[in-house]
């Protein structure tokens, strides 16, 4: 199944939706748990029905024999998540029934157990450039999660949205990324119940930051009218926008990132260059030109952990010839490829 996975869609998903369960269906028709193993390399999903990408919430399991005990990771890195049209503009079913499925978010996260194997794993969703939802948040995560160092640009609701959903928001730590557009940045729906952070964001939109959270600070937030005293150029139009730092500005006071030194290339920027200083704000550590990838519907180039840095990297290598997606170790949960668009 996995093979099959790295050869049809290591280069591009396009108006699909790609969905991690939290079960195993097997041939009698019974959901069991089963632990798996593997990396998946997922580089660009462009316009799906539903979500681009989902992972369920897991229900307890037992660990089995040759799995390791945890905790793990979850890695979800260098990606472009794009869901430019609206769920109601989405033609019927190949047998004329309507989409009934509703608005989705680009990139679904679900909760690990409460308790036993699993319960402590995250989800590190990091350098992945994030456009467009006509109907709902760009990211929206619940249990234990680490976002930084990505690019939000044109939600329609929430960039980021943080909350209870099938099971509870136990922690998030969202640092170093950059917003640009929609009502709010970043939401906290839910306190987090272990611990969170929000730090050294650069947050443009009309409601930056928003909801209960203990750790805020060291942030840069502004209205969208304001993103053009630092930014090279904002626009929510492809090709067009540069969200690179114009010189000397989104700083502040050298960042203490020590709370997230075990996450991977925690100290590395959207283009996977060493965040040096400290002092930037937003996803890029620089200002002036961007040396980096320019932020398109296209296959991103470069990034943290990626050919031609020096970022450290996963312990278990990719079987693929890179890994962007990673489910790195991951445990109880399938496959679903669902609601296929008709393609031309």
């Amino acid at each position: 199944m996995f093979g099959f996975l790295a050869s049809i869609f290591h280069q591009c998903l396009d108006q699909r939706s790609l969905s991690f369960q939290h079960s195993f269906r097997s041939l009698d028709g019974v959901f069991r748990n089963r632990p798996q193993k593997n990396h998946i390399a997922l580089p660009l999903v462009i316009d799906s029905i539903g979500y681009n990408m989902e992972i369920k919430f897991q229900n307890p399991y037992t660990l089995a024999a040759d799995m390791p005990v945890g905790p793990n990771r979850t890695i979800i890195r260098n990606n472009v998540f794009l869901k430019r049209i609206a769920q109601a503009d989405w033609t019927p079913n190949p047998e004329g029934s309507p989409r009934t499925s509703g608005a989705r978010p680009n990139l679904l996260v679900g909760g690990f157990p409460d308790s036993g194997p699993g319960s402590h794993d995250l989800y590190e969703i990091y350098a992945n450039f994030f456009y467009a939802n006509p109907d709902e948040a760009l990211l929206q995560a619940s249990g234990r999660v680490a976002i930084h160092d990505n690019i939000f640009v044109a939600a329609s609701d929430a960039a980021i949205r943080l909350q209870n959903h099938d099971r509870l928001l136990k922690l998030a730590y969202v640092y170093n990324n950059t917003v640009y557009g929609g009502p709010q940045g970043i939401h906290f729906g839910n306190a987090a119940s272990e611990n969170d952070a929000v730090v050294g964001n650069l947050v443009f939109g009309e409601a930056p930051i928003v909801g209960s959270i203990r750790n805020l600070r060291n942030n840069l937030t502004g209205s969208t009218a304001e993103a053009a005293n630092y930014l090279a150029h904002p626009s929510l139009s492809l090709g067009a926008m540069d969200f690179y730092p114009l010189s000397g500005q989104c700083q502040g006071p050298a960042l203490d990132l020590g709370l997230f030194s075990a996450h991977l290339d925690f100290d590395r920027d959207f283009n996977g260059n060493l965040k040096a200083s400290g002092l930037f704000r937003g996803a890029y550590s620089g200002s002036g030109r961007n040396p980096g990838w320019q932020l398109s519907d296209k296959l991103k180039v470069g990034g943290p952990s990626s050919k031609g840095t020096s970022a450290r990297r996963l312990p278990k290598p990719s079987t693929a010839s890179f890994s962007v997606v990673v489910i790195d170790w991951h445990s109880s949960f399938s496959l679903r490829l669902s609601e296929f668009a008709r393609i031309a």
